[in-house]
C-alpha cells in the first residue's frame, strides 16, 4: 500500500513538472514550433478556458491601447512604438496620419484621421445609391 502512494506521488509530481515544461500554447518552451507533447494512453482534450476567458474579456479602447504602446508616456507615438505595440492600422497607416512629418503621433491626430476615413467611406456609400 506504501508503494503504491509513493508510485502515485512520484506521477503526479512528474506530470506537474512536465505541465510547467509545456508552452500555454502548445509545445515545448524551449522550441515555440514543435507540435504538443503526446501523453501515452491518455486522452487529450483541447483547452476550453483560454477561448473562454477571451470572449469574456471587454475589448480595449483606443485610449487604452495608446498608453500602453507609448512607452516613453509623452503623449507621442513613435512608428516603432505602434508596431511593438501592436496597432496594425496605425503602424500601416502611419505616413498619412502623421501630415507634418514629425515621426510620431498623437491621439487626437489619430482619432482625426479614423474620422475623415469614415467620412470618406460614408461618402463613397452614399454615392453609390
Amino acid at each position: 500500500m506504501r508503494i503504491r502512494s509513493t508510485l502515485a506521488a512520484l506521477l503526479l509530481t512528474t506530470a506537474l513538472a512536465h505541465a510547467q515544461a509545456v508552452s500555454p500554447l502548445g509545445g515545448s518552451t524551449n522550441n515555440a514550433g514543435s507540435p504538443p507533447p503526446a501523453l501515452s494512453g491518455a486522452a487529450t482534450t483541447p483547452p476550453s478556458a483560454p477561448a473562454a476567458t477571451r470572449a469574456t474579456q471587454p475589448r480595449r479602447t483606443l485610449d487604452e491601447r495608446f498608453a500602453a504602446a507609448n512607452t516613453t508616456h509623452d503623449g507621442k507615438l513613435t512608428l516603432d512604438q505602434a508596431k511593438a505595440g501592436r496597432l496594425r492600422a496605425v503602424s500601416r497607416d502611419f505616413v498619412s496620419i502623421d501630415k507634418s512629418k514629425r515621426g510620431y503621433v498623437t491621439l487626437d491626430e489619430i482619432k482625426a484621421y479614423q474620422a475623415d476615413q469614415r467620412a470618406a467611406r460614408r461618402a463613397a456609400r452614399d454615392a453609390k445609391k
